[in-house]
């Protein structure tokens, strides 16, 4: 894939994803083992959960009768809120501040608010295509950003992932050396669906190059409180200061509460970032003029799930996926020791909620008909197979190349939907060694 086009490469991983999204929901059933979806590891806090419970005991409800004698029901809490309510804004400006110097001055930033962090990259993009701005995005990436950006109509420079998917600040600067003419760089912090996330020194190299080159960033930190390496804690882009710079004057960060709080239906994100800078970006225009504001219901509980969530939860969300993590990894040697040599490989994670597994043990197997040549088909068969079905992730949706057999795995499966899932990755491992014996 060297020679192709950078821009037709993200629309063709974002056409990929869509298809692969639709298969999947055909045969999303009973008799599938889901180890696909991206929600929380845990349940909300019981704190979180309360807040929920007594909104919905109070939902404002009306009854309107038409010429026609036809009920009309409106749920006030249902209709997207055009402002941030001041409680939010606070709650929002105040987690934020955790992660800053201690001289943070929270009165030159601003905050905006929309229905996910999807929505909000969108609107970040619908900026860059206005703009005619080429964005910079590194793959292994989030599918949904890709098609964020198809359906504003943005241009992406995605630039293929290294072997092991990781984006060092070697790798950015050498895109950016190839590309002198991009302005923005999108990344995840930590990343989708790699895990990886970034040291200190490593952030302070990104903001020279950002000071040097005249960049802006925009950092995605949606798993910023799942990051399970106890010794290398998480720190945020915007925090960092570099020859006496300040990184937060440079960077537009993006987070929401539905990964790290268990809410995943909540659909609640924001974006912070400097004052001046937010003001170019129109990200408000873009919500007001869509249905992507956030509801009253849904600002509520973000209200409740970040200033009353205590750090408890977070430790517990990173235990379990800690240790859904090693589990996997137990049951690849255990696949790989009935195997007779190493079939599958697992990835080791160091945070988020995703974890990937290499298949390329695997390559130009025949099964059914079909040869084992790409993470398409290997994910096609664990879906279809009789004998028991399990849905993963096709990583190429994210990147990477699909010859490479990578699928995507999600740590946050329930602990029995993960034994399940392994059990029937290992029947058809098995029986794809017979088949070709």
């Amino acid at each position: 894939m060297a020679d192709h086009d950078n821009q037709s490469f993200a629309q063709e991983v974002a056409e990929r994803g869509t298809q692969v999204y639709r298969m999947l929901h055909l045969y999303d059933d009973s008799d599938c083992v889901n180890l696909y979806h991206g929600d929380g590891a845990l349940p909300p806090h019981p704190v979180v959960r309360n807040a929920l419970r007594s909104v919905a005991d109070n939902l404002e409800i009306w009854d309107e009768t038409n010429e026609n004698s036809t009920s009309i029901e409106l749920r006030r809490y249902r209709v997207p809120n055009l402002m941030t309510i001041p409680a939010l804004h606070e709650a929002i400006l105040n987690d934020f501040a955790k992660f800053m110097p201690s001289d943070f001055d929270r009165t030159t930033v601003t905050v905006h608010t929309a229905c996910g962090v999807t929505h909000l990259a969108a609107a970040l993009l619908n900026h860059c295509r206005k703009t005619n701005a080429t964005v910079l995005m590194f793959a292994p990436t989030y599918t949904s950003f890709l098609f964020s950006a198809s359906t504003v109509g943005c241009n992406i420079h995605l630039v293929e992932p290294m072997t092991d998917g990781m984006v060092t600040p070697e790798h950015i600067e050498r895109s950016l050396d190839e590309n002198p003419e991009i302005k923005t760089v999108f990344l995840i912090n930590p990343n989708n669906p790699t895990g990886q996330y970034y040291t200190k020194h490593e952030l302070e190299k990104i903001a020279r190059l950002a000071f040097t080159r005249n960049l802006v960033v925009i950092c995605d930190e949606i798993f910023h409180k799942l990051v399970y390496d106890e010794k290398n804690p998480f720190i945020s882009l915007a925090s960092i200061t570099v020859d006496g710079k300040p990184m937060l004057e440079r960077t537009v960060t993006l987070r929401s509460v539905s990964k790290d709080h268990g809410l995943a239906a909540i659909r609640s994100g924001y974006a912070i970032g400097p004052k001046e800078l937010m003001d170019k970006l129109s990200i408000n225009w873009f919500t007001f003029g869509t249905t992507f504001n956030v509801d009253d219901i849904a600002q509520y509980v973000t209200v409740a799930a970040l200033c009353y969530t205590p750090d408890e939860y977070y430790r517990a969300q990173q235990d379990l996926l800690r240790h859904h993590r090693d589990l996997v990894i137990a049951l690849i040697e255990d696949i790989n020791r009935t195997a007779g040599y190493e079939v599958l490989r697992a990835a080791r994670p160091s945070a988020g909620i995703f974890q990937i597994i290499d298949g390329s043990g695997l390559r130009n197997y025949k099964y059914h008909g079909k040869v084992l040549d790409s993470d398409i088909i290997l994910y096609e068969l664990l879906l279809q197979e009789e004998d028991g079905r399990v849905a993963f992730f096709p990583a190429s949706c994210g990147g990477y190349n699909a010859s490479d057999m990578k699928l995507r795995l999600t740590l946050s499966s329930p602990e029995s939907d993960i034994k399940l899932g392994m059990k029937r990755l290992n029947d058809f491992v098995q029986k794809l060694l017979r088949f070709n014996r």
